[in-house]
């Protein structure tokens, strides 16, 4: 029956009412020009024809109703440089790209057919300049109208898809929440726990409270009707909450949530989706644009809001833009942030009922550190409709800016990176949350290691303010005697004195590969300290703990001051007199004027970075990652030790491709009666702590691998008086776009939850550390201030050139 049916149908495609008049454009002879691109056509097949090479497109396949007809024609000629060619239409026209390879007698065309699609079309050009375009209906469908775009690229790819990865899904701050995206181009996602594969799109939500959501997907083409939808909790571990893939298009997963855990939401199809996620049985508000009914404000992500009904309240502001207001709650801790409203509306920074700030027309509002605001209002016409509102955090409070010093000031032979700030060390008074101290690495080198010296800075106001300064008598640069300074190390005693330990040294001959140390035993070295008075805003000059002719190599020196015993200190670094090097230990009961003779710890293998935790009571952990992490505890001030206790593994590897993250430096901190330990390996961030000074331990995963998760970096760790801990790990990319993720535990570190807390920033434009990968510190600083913890840490700003880097500060509530 079918093969009769075929020659009634091609008749009645051709047929053309009568005094109708054909496009010009209805064959390919006559194919309409383009050649500005992007470029979107609005084509009206209501008059064509059906042509010869329209029944080749898909074939005469009556069934899949698919078949190309009445298609008007447009030749493309692309640029030169042009590499890759997307179409895109509205879902409803079939379009074909063609070949010409040739023209007949009559002068027509002959046409190949390359590809012809229900949907969009993404191809590769292959070097061809000139393509035909073929814009239809099907054989069951109405012709037109239908809006076509085109756009060209450089690149040999698709353009990029921000959320298209699970490692950086767009943040879902509230329900309900929704979306359309089109998918076209996603990467191909195996699916790890059961649910279908497939070119995804991600969306991550972290409830606050207990809840049940329903998350539905629809597809938006309406030939190609694929919808998938997978929901995993990410907490301990992954674990699938619910997938659903049919085929009719719209895919529903009805899913219960646990407050506090985040989970990750993926979407999949081949084209345009509609996602949408909200509340099951929810009702309502009864005033949902009331400020009582504010919607809390997270850092990342856009929230899309709907201002249908919108009012403006009695008594809510009035004096930033026209129209109804919606509020959003601001972080419960000012930082700088922007927030940005599409579609020129108004934002307003509220405390109270006073405004602050307030951008009338362009939707962009910045929000400094010391702003009292508490909420944005947002004021829009009710005919706009749905609106998104994206709000990021700056990269936090920057405490440097240029180099104190001159280019030339240092060894003769090396470049320094200058204006680059690395490697950031940060103590808060035992006796004064409110007092802090930092001290970095200051114009790095990117051959041979170390700085052209070391900056610090001072708090006085719990981190909202800093007063920088210069260490003296450190390197060439500061007035000393060695040409570079490194691994800067601040701590501040039980009176409030503060110092700062560091490594000067004289670089030698440039070594290429080899150990760490190789290439550096033979060199003349010292390990120094600076002691300041008034708190780390001017300091003396340096004391000599330790120096070398060139006999051994010091390396990664670590302080800890008592916090209880004024003067009291102690130090650790690393010793080599060969390639392979060993801890060593020494004491200072005068603030760092004498020191005892450096003895060995009993730690085994290989690897840096030691640090002592001193206990209320006096006894001293040391901590060490040598292919284990290993304690080791002292009852009489560091005179005799334990034997060495290995608690975990540790198989270090140094970060991503291209980047020195830190891999063999724990971070260590104590409240006085626990010690916490981190460490991450690339692929995973760890915790561990001990209630009995290091005798036993607990381990748990802070972060990791759930689906390709970018690699890890260093990382640093706090505890706080009201005993939630903060661990914080640099986040890299593939693509080395970097963010600070901070981990938080209410539960003395079993359970944890992860969340950025900076702006990403491009790794690849960091300083240099030759042969090693981009660099910004083996380690950074984390403190406890009070309930709050403080971060010091090097990024690098927006808009400057390669190798600049600065020091910023945050403080937060875990």
């Amino acid at each position: 029956m079918r093969r009769y049916l075929i020659p009634i149908l091609l008749v009645l495609m051709t047929a053309v009412p009568a005094g109708a008049a054909e496009p010009d454009n209805d064959d390919p002879a006559g194919a309409v020009v383009v050649s500005e691109f992007p470029a979107t056509l609005e084509v009206d097949t209501s008059e064509a024809t059906t042509g010869p090479f329209e029944q080749e497109c898909y074939g005469l396949v009556v069934y899949e109703a698919r078949v190309l007809a009445r298609a008007v024609w447009y030749r493309l000629d692309f640029p030169a440089e042009a590499e890759y060619l997307r179409i895109t239409n509205d879902g409803h026209a079939i379009v074909g790209l063609w070949d010409s390879v040739g023209t007949a007698p009559t002068g027509d065309p002959i046409m190949l057919e390359r590809t012809c699609a229900d949907g969009s079309i993404d191809t590769s050009l292959f070097g061809s300049h000139r393509l035909y375009l073929s814009v239809g209906a099907s054989l069951v469908q109405d012709a037109g109208p239908y809006s076509i775009g085109i756009e060209v690229s450089e690149t040999s790819g698709p353009p990029p898809i921000d959320n298209d990865a699970p490692y950086r899904p767009t943040m879902i701050a509230s329900l309900p929440y929704a979306v359309d995206q089109d998918t076209s181009g996603a990467g191909y996602d195996s699916d790890p726990q059961g649910c279908p594969d497939g070119a995804y799109v991600w969306y991550s939500y972290t409830p606050q409270t207990a809840e049940s959501i329903e998350v539905s997907v629809e597809s938006r083409d309406r030939f190609n009707t694929m919808a998938t939808v997978s929901v995993y909790a990410l907490g301990d571990d992954v674990r699938t909450l619910g997938c659903d893939a049919p085929e009719d298009g719209l895919a529903v997963a009805d899913v219960s949530l646990a407050g506090g855990v985040p989970v990750l939401i993926g979407i999949g199809g081949a084209g345009p989706l509609s996602l949408e996620v909200h509340v099951i049985d929810h009702v309502p508000p009864p005033n949902p644009d009331a400020r009582a009914d504010a919607r809390a404000l997270e850092f990342g992500g856009t929230l899309d809001f709907d201002t249908t009904d919108k009012t403006l309240e009695p008594g809510e502001p009035e004096s930033c833009g026209s129209g109804g207001s919606t509020w959003f709650e601001l972080p419960a801790l000012p930082r700088d942030a922007r927030a940005v409203v599409t579609g020129g509306v108004s934002v307003a920074a509220v405390a109270g009922n006073e405004v602050v700030a307030c951008s009338e027309t362009s939707g962009e509002l910045s929000i400094p550190a010391d702003s009292p605001a508490t909420h944005l209002q947002v004021r829009a016409p009710s005919a706009l409709g749905t609106i998104g509102l994206r709000f990021d955090p700056a990269l936090g409070t920057q405490v440097t800016d240029a180099s104190p010093f001159t280019a030339t000031c240092g060894e003769p032979t090396g470049v320094p990176q200058m204006d680059s700030e690395v490697e950031v060390s940060q103590a808060v008074d035992p006796h004064d949350p409110d007092h802090l101290v930092m001290a970095w690495q200051q114009d790095r080198y990117s051959d041979r290691g170390g700085a052209q010296g070391i900056g610090a800075a001072a708090s006085f106001d719990g981190g909202a303010t800093w007063s920088t300064s210069t260490v003296p008598g450190v390197s060439t640069c500061s007035g000393g005697m060695f040409q570079r300074a490194t691994d800067p190390w601040v701590a501040i005693g039980a009176d409030g004195a503060t110092y700062v330990m560091s490594l000067s040294y004289d670089p030698g001959p440039s070594v290429v590969g080899g150990t760490t140390a190789e290439g550096f035993t033979n060199l003349a070295n010292s390990v120094l300290i600076n002691r300041s008075g008034d708190g780390g805003l001017t300091w003396d000059a340096p004391t000599v703990v330790a120096v070398s002719p060139g006999v051994l190599f010091h390396d990664k020196e670590t302080l800890t001051a008592d916090p209880n015993t004024p003067g009291l200190l102690y130090a650790v670094w690393n010793v080599y007199p060969t390639s392979v090097g060993f801890p060593v230990f020494s004491r200072s009961e005068d603030g760092g004027r004498t020191w005892t003779p450096p003895v060995p710890l009993p730690v085994t293998g290989s690897g840096a970075g030691d640090q002592i935790a001193v206990l209320d009571d006096g006894t001293l952990v040391d901590i060490a990652a040598r292919g284990s992490m290993q304690s080791t505890t002292s009852h009489d001030r560091g005179t005799s030790w334990s034997r060495a206790n290995a608690f975990a593994d540790a198989g270090f590897q140094e970060g991503p491709p291209g980047v020195r993250g830190g891999a063999n430096v724990p971070s260590v901190s104590t409240d006085g009666h626990s010690v916490f330990v981190s460490w991450s390996d690339t692929r995973e961030t760890f915790f561990a702590r001990s209630d009995d000074a290091g005798a036993t331990w607990s381990v748990s995963t802070v972060g990791g691998n759930f689906f390709d998760t970018p690699a890890r970096a260093t990382t640093a760790v706090a505890g706080t008086d009201g005993g939630r801990l903060a661990v914080m790990t640099y986040v890299v990319d593939p693509d080395l776009r970097t963010r600070l993720v901070m981990g938080t535990s209410i539960d003395g570190g079993r359970t944890w939850t992860e969340q950025p807390i900076t702006d990403t920033f491009d790794m690849e434009r960091a300083p240099d550390s030759k042969g090693r990968g981009r660099f910004l510190g083996d380690y950074f600083g984390l403190s406890a201030s009070g309930e709050d913890v403080v971060v010091a840490f090097a990024a690098v700003p927006p808009g400057t050139d390669a190798g600049v880097s600065n020091i910023y500060s945050l403080r937060l509530i875990p």
